[in-house]
């Protein structure tokens, strides 16, 4: 019990090209796949572990962060 004492939980949260959006991403069986979802789930400490490819999914976020970006109005 001590060693736990004053430590704090960092949920993870799972991404994946083969994810849906209607999981809830808290376990590699049930994968989010889009930066929007996450951005519905998550917490200020989240940790986002990617899975399967991880480039290509990187890539395919960073674009979709990107299109969002660019829908915003100035």
């Amino acid at each position: 019990d001590s060693a736990f004492k004053g430590a704090f939980f960092m949920p993870e949260i799972f991404i994946s090209d083969h994810g849906d959006d209607k999981n809830d991403g808290l376990t590699k069986q049930s994968p989010i796949r889009s930066w929007e979802r996450y951005l519905k789930l998550k917490t200020a400490n989240d940790q986002i572990t990617i899975l399967s490819d991880p480039e290509k999914t990187i890539r395919r976020l960073r674009k979709e962060i990107k299109e969002t970006k660019d829908k915003r109005p100035m």
